[in-house]
This record gives C-alpha cells, sequence and structure tokens, in this order.
C-alpha cells in the first residue's frame, strides 16, 4: 500500500490510498484532476471512488471535475447540493459504512465551521484495507467525536499552536479576528495532543499530521511533540509518496 500526498493546506488537499493491485481510493478533491493523475501515471482506471470531507474549496473545489471523469464521489449533503446534477455522486450520512471496492469506509461526524461562523457539514473516515489496516482520517474539526480503538495510521490535522497565533495577532501578522475563526473549525496541537492520548496507539505505525498552517504552526515542534505522546513516528503531510502497509517494516 501506498500514500500518495498531493497536497495538505489552505491552498488544496488531496490524497491517494493506492493498494499492490492499483485499486485507489481518493481522498479530498481540492487539487486540480490533473494533479491526481500525474500520481497514477495517467491511469485513473484503478480509482474507486473519492471521497470529500466538507463543501470548502481546499477540499471539494474540483469535486465537478473529478465526477466528470467518471469518478465516483462520496461526500456531505453541502457538497452535492452545490454541485447540483452531478453524476457519479452520492450523498453520505454520519456513522455509516460503505463497502468501495476493496475500501471499507465509516464515516465520522465532525466540528467545524465556516468563515462566518455558521456550521459546516464536515467529516472524518475510518477506512480500512487488508494491506493498510485501519486508518483514521481527520481534518478541519476542532476535535474527535470518540475514542477509537484497532488503528494502524492515524492521519490527524494539527493546524494551530495558541502561542503561535498569540504572538502572531500582537505582531500584526495575523488579523485579531482570526482567533476565533480558527478555535471553532481547526485542531489546536495541544488539543490534538489530547486526542492521540485517547486513541489506541498499541498497533499504530505512524501519525500524520495535516493541513498545519503556513504561519500559525511549527512542523519540527509539531512532530516532536506527536512522537513524544504517541511513541510512534509522526510525519507533517507535505507532497510525497510514503508506504502504508499494516506493518512498519
Amino acid at each position: 500500500m501506498k500514500l500518495h500526498i498531493l497536497g495538505s493546506s489552505s491552498r488544496g488537499n488531496g490524497y491517494i490510498m493506492q493498494s499492490s493491485t492499483g485499486a485507489s481510493l481518493i481522498v479530498e478533491c481540492g487539487l486540480p484532476l490533473i494533479e491526481i493523475k500525474k500520481s497514477l501515471n495517467w491511469r485513473l482506471s484503478g480509482v474507486t471512488a473519492a471521497l470529500v470531507s466538507h463543501h470548502h474549496g481546499d477540499h471539494a473545489g474540483y469535486v465537478r471535475e473529478y465526477s466528470r471523469a467518471g469518478i465516483r464521489i462520496l461526500a456531505p449533503g453541502e457538497v452535492i447540493a452545490e454541485n447540483a446534477s452531478m453524476p457519479f455522486s452520492r450523498v453520505i450520512e454520519p456513522n455509516r459504512g460503505y463497502v468501495l471496492g476493496e475500501y471499507r469506509v465509516r464515516t465520522l461526524p465532525m466540528t467545524h465551521a465556516n468563515n462566518d461562523g455558521t456550521a459546516c457539514e464536515c467529516f472524518g473516515y475510518i477506512i480500512e484495507h487488508p494491506e493498510m489496516g485501519r486508518t483514521l482520517f481527520a481534518t478541519d474539526t476542532i476535535a474527535l467525536p470518540c475514542a477509537i480503538r484497532g488503528l494502524h495510521h492515524i492521519m490527524i490535522e494539527a493546524n494551530y499552536d495558541d502561542d503561535i497565533l498569540d504572538r502572531n495577532i500582537e505582531a500584526g501578522i495575523v488579523a485579531g479576528n482570526e482567533r476565533n475563526r480558527l478555535r471553532v473549525s481547526h485542531m489546536e496541537i495541544k488539543t490534538v495532543e489530547r486526542m492521540i492520548r485517547t486513541l489506541d496507539m498499541t498497533d499504530v505505525v505512524d501519525v500524520i499530521l495535516l493541513h498545519l498552517s503556513d504561519r500559525n504552526a511549527d512542523q519540527k515542534d509539531f512532530q516532536q511533540r506527536i512522537a513524544n505522546v504517541s511513541g510512534k513516528p509522526c510525519i507533517a503531510a507535505q507532497k510525497m509518496i510514503i508506504d502504508f502497509d499494516k506493518q512498519p517494516y
């Protein structure tokens, strides 16, 4: 199993889980389809489906392009409603399971907000495959909804650090109202540490930090802090392809 990380920021999010058979599951449609094609050597025939977490452009901005290419889309109702008459699409529901070829997916409701503070329908996922085991994917949320057991990989947002944010606001680098927006929509590093402590880490191979802020995060510090809490290797998501098997070696 390989994990293709194509983007993990406010500029665009996109991930591909690809098994040894070539069966691929896309997670997020926040990057142009050509980036998916490049990563898969221009072969979309193995793509089982694309999952979308929520309707914001950096996660769903290219969903219609993916659908027009014949890729099956599974997304929250807000995404489907904003892209009416989109072929090969299905509204997903919270706490439900779906079988997508070689992959099994369960939805988890997350807590996220729009820029105006209104609630944004957002899902995380538990994704299972015989080669990679059980993966948690959770981004654009202020916390996890429950403790989860039996994980092999953890992909979790670590967007900002309160201390860095406060310093940036004081220095005029970041607008003062940014604090309120982030605190109702994204996960702060101390919350990530607390969430990791609630999870069963027995079989976890690695922790991958998603969606780090360019201005309000410290990548090396975040990686070290989560490695210390989890006792597992910690990777900050950036454009790369990594081994994503159930066993670490």
